[in-house]
């Protein structure tokens, strides 16, 4: 018994031996922690900060009328009228109407023409005053050989002018050619880029949306504007149109 009770009293001497020698962290060590803290905190604010102005870099804002509907302007060819959505409701452009309506009323404009290159349609839809948003979606019918790629750009400019005089404070959105990036492309969409960018707008690039197989076809269906190829954007491909085009908005 007095054996076991010398080896409790040792194990309990052991024990209160053991918890007093952790040791309390020192000043020096309390400073790093602080310093290493604000480090981190700093540098979640740098990369908050850096991802806001990227997004504020590739917007452009859009704002709801006090009064009256929110006034959308549509240029465009067969993708701007919704081929070859399965309905006419599940074309880009409309799909964007949807997604404005959602807050608020919204009045869609302009007009498409199928097959119709830049000249073309450009001449034939109306440009009204007083409009809010413009989304103009041109170019993919110029290409291979229907418009001189030196010609072009001024075409694409007298556009941006018609469509900056009639409104000239309105968001302007300009959607690159339905097709594979390169050299039969390249010439066009950096035309478009560089004068929508020059008119105060911000430029899409789709050619990655084109370059996925299930954004296209299949053909052979028929929907509403008839048979369906391989070419033009099917459901998922004008829901991910109109995505990229609402990403490149700051609504209020």
């Amino acid at each position: 018994m007095k054996l076991w009770g010398i080896a409790s009293l040792a194990a309990a001497v052991l024990v209160l031996t053991g918890c007093a020698s952790v040791q309390t962290p020192s000043p020096e060590d309390s400073t790093v922690a602080a310093k290493a803290s604000q480090y981190a905190q700093q540098v979640q604010k740098d990369i908050a900060d850096s991802n806001a102005a990227y997004d504020a870099s590739r917007r452009v804002a859009v704002k709801f009328p006090a009064t009256g509907p929110l006034k959308v302007l549509f240029i465009g060819d067969s993708l701007t009228a919704g081929y070859f959505a399965s309905t006419q409701e599940k074309g880009y452009s409309q799909l964007v109407v949807s997604q404005l309506q959602k807050m608020g009323a919204v009045e869609r404009l302009g007009g498409s023409k199928a097959g119709g290159n830049l000249a073309t349609v450009g001449n034939l839809v109306s440009i009204p005053e007083g409009f809010n948003l413009a989304v103009v979606e041109l170019g993919t019918n110029d290409i291979q050989g229907k418009t001189d790629p030196a010609v072009f750009p001024g075409q694409y400019d007298a556009l941006m002018n018609k469509v900056k005089a009639a409104s000239p404070t309105s968001a302007l959105i300009c959607i690159g050619t339905w097709g594979s990036a390169g050299s039969d492309t390249d010439a066009y969409d950096n035309a478009i880029q560089k004068s929508c960018e020059a008119h105060g707008g911000k430029y899409i690039d789709v050619s990655a949306e084109f370059g996925m197989a299930g954004n296209r076809g299949p053909a052979g269906v028929n929907v509403w504007a008839g048979i369906s190829d391989n070419f033009h954007p099917n459901d998922y491909g004008h829901e991910r149109l109109a995505a990229l085009v609402m990403d490149h908005l700051t609504v209020s």
